[in-house]
């Protein structure tokens, strides 16, 4: 059953909402969350992005709880709290309403109340959570190396328990187990969220169980954003009893699985990735492969890899890489990576552009004619020179290739290259591929003998695809 939340606890999380903050601009949360630590004797420390990092006591395991600094709300005059006697918080800037910020001074509240009354744990404040979880994104994961888990209170509502994402779960078998009569106690159920810091960190392979809990707060993202005081501190109890209750182990995730989770995998020739940084299905040749973070390999977008600063394309071998790797090369002329560099230093002319190039990265036509990978067409096999001149559009990869180097598919053109791309691909682990597509007028999953493409296409997002239509519809 709720109680209310005691009028001590609660006037001090009137003053944490007062406190105003935003992904640009965290300096007023930052200071008011260091005296705070400081108040209860504890020290911190702080990394390059701005997370401040919290351990209290000394074991050899401890529970881990995060919240994020920063809010989606901007800074605005004559902010005021306003409180109503049925336990509601509420913000309003010159007579207006806005947002009060519940997402995340709840999970902040939540985790300053669970430091000053536990004994053992580490706390994590993440900055600019709002703006794409950067802290979780850059905070080391060594840090986590001695954590049972990780508990976030960064959910809308008074009962969501989130321990799913991508149809799969972010927690162990018998973390689930354990935490069910807790969960039952306190009326939470378990169900799949959003992006949020622990949701970062599964995705990025921290190895233990990542859970995020409904904090209480209502309508977020929005000026009618409000606050329950009551299921907030539900929430905080609930968190609480889940410490206590636990064992004082190391609770690892499920190994993470490689999904397709989108049914438009076309005839034979295409085949859809998740990309983690959007969220959205991407057609596997429009993004690359790559060990880009604890020697995990991962799928990105190109649209994401060009946004993110970190990353630049190798002039040389045309392959995103960290910007740190990158460095002019004389010999070319050219920003390459380090693999580039070490290659053998045989070079030739391109002659197409005329530039200097590695020979093992040229493509050789007519015997001694050297292709480089920019003035390569797709990277498909071309007899001679002038199958360049004859080109027709890739559905697949939107790439201009020569007639030559590819088939057609109805109306569709695909090349050789995509069709290739995806009998490789048929032999990875990890990944599940449909004999499935979505009818588009009853929108149900059909299988592709009972059902045929009718030769036009459809619009979705920004992309074109195949008119795919079931056989009760035909008819």
């Amino acid at each position: 059953m709720k109680t209310t939340m005691p009028k001590k606890w609660r006037d001090k999380l009137i003053t944490l909402c007062y406190i105003q903050s935003c992904s640009t601009n965290e300096k007023l949360m930052f200071e008011y969350l260091t005296c705070e630590i400081l108040k209860l004797g504890l020290t911190y420390t702080t990394d390059t992005i701005g997370n401040i990092i919290v351990i209290k006591g000394e074991a050899t395991t401890y529970p881990c709880v995060v919240a994020h600094m920063d809010t989606v709300h901007d800074f605005v005059k004559d902010y005021t709290i306003y409180s109503t006697k049925d336990d509601k918080l509420f913000a309003r800037s010159s007579k207006v309403q806005t947002g009060i910020g519940g997402d995340d001074k709840c999970g902040i509240f939540a985790c300053l109340y669970l430091l000053e009354t536990l004994p053992i744990i580490k706390v994590v404040f993440f900055s600019k959570e709002e703006s794409g979880c950067q802290g979780a994104k850059h905070i080391r994961s060594s840090f986590f190396t001695d954590c049972r888990y990780l508990i976030e209170l960064d959910r809308n509502g008074s009962k969501d328990f989130i321990d799913i994402k991508l149809d799969q779960k972010t927690v162990s078998h018998q973390f689930s187990s354990e935490v069910g009569a807790i969960k039952k106690e306190f009326g939470f159920k378990s169900t799949e969220g959003t992006i949020t810091d622990v949701v970062r960190l599964w995705l990025d392979g921290v190895g233990i169980s990542c859970v995020n809990i409904s904090a209480g707060y209502y309508s977020p993202h929005s000026s009618e954003e409000w606050i329950n005081t009551k299921d907030l501190w539900h929430s905080i109890k609930f968190t609480k009893s889940i410490i206590q209750t636990l064992k004082l182990k190391i609770y690892k995730s499920l190994q993470k699985q490689t999904i397709v989770k989108s049914s438009y995998i076309y005839n034979t020739h295409k085949i859809n990735k998740w990309c983690p940084e959007c969220k959205t299905m991407k057609v596997r040749s429009s993004g690359q492969l790559a060990n880009w973070s604890n020697n995990v390999e991962t799928f990105k977008c190109y649209v994401c890899l060009r946004k993110d600063d970190k990353y630049s394309l190798c002039k040389e071998c045309y392959k995103w890489v960290l910007i740190k790797d990158l460095c002019y090369n004389n010999d070319v002329k050219k920003m390459t990576c380090s693999d580039c560099r070490k290659d053998s230093q045989d070079k030739g002319i391109c002659s197409v552009c005329n530039n200097p190039i590695y020979v093992q990265h040229a493509h050789q036509i007519d015997g001694d004619v050297l292709i480089c990978y920019s003035c390569y067409i797709d990277n498909v096999q071309i007899d001679n020179l002038n199958d360049l001149n004859n080109k027709e559009t890739c559905y697949d990869c939107n790439k201009k290739v020569s007639k030559s180097c590819g088939k057609y598919d109805g109306e569709l053109f695909i090349c050789n290259s995509c069709t290739h791309k995806f009998d490789k691909d048929m032999t990875e682990e990890g990944i599940v591929y449909n004999k499935t597509d979505i009818c588009d007028r009853c929108y149900k999953t059909t299988d592709l003998t009972k059902g045929k493409y009718t030769g036009k296409t459809i619009k979705i997002g920004s992309d074109r695809i195949p008119q795919f239509i079931c056989n009760k519809c035909l008819n």
